[in-house]
């Protein structure tokens, strides 16, 4: 745990609670405001806001950052679907890359 931080996994693991029972009391916590959790911070937000904290978070996923990446040295930032789907298959192979593609 860092500056009163800790992920809900670790406190999982720290409580031996069953994983249900350790979502109920950080969601009591939410309810009694005194957690701050993304999830409070996204409902709290305008519609600018949650979509800046969609973004921050879409932006931590592995997967989400490679595609950007390979976006991103393509020219005009733009490459054809076949392309990006076989960097993800070549990639991730334990993952459904037609399924991704279409969110």
């Amino acid at each position: 745990m860092s500056g009163g931080r800790i992920d809900v996994f670790t406190l999982d693991q720290v409580t031996d609670y069953d994983f249900g029972q350790t979502l109920a009391v950080v969601e009591a916590g939410e309810m009694l405001d005194l957690l701050d959790t993304p999830g409070n911070r996204f409902l709290d937000a305008d519609i600018n806001g949650r979509k800046t904290l969609f973004a921050e978070q879409l932006l931590k996923l592995q997967t989400f950052k490679f595609v950007l990446q390979i976006l991103s040295e393509a020219k005009k930032g733009a490459m054809p679907a076949d392309v990006v789907k076989e960097e993800l298959v070549f990639r991730f192979r334990t993952i459904d890359c037609e399924k991704m593609l279409k969110w």
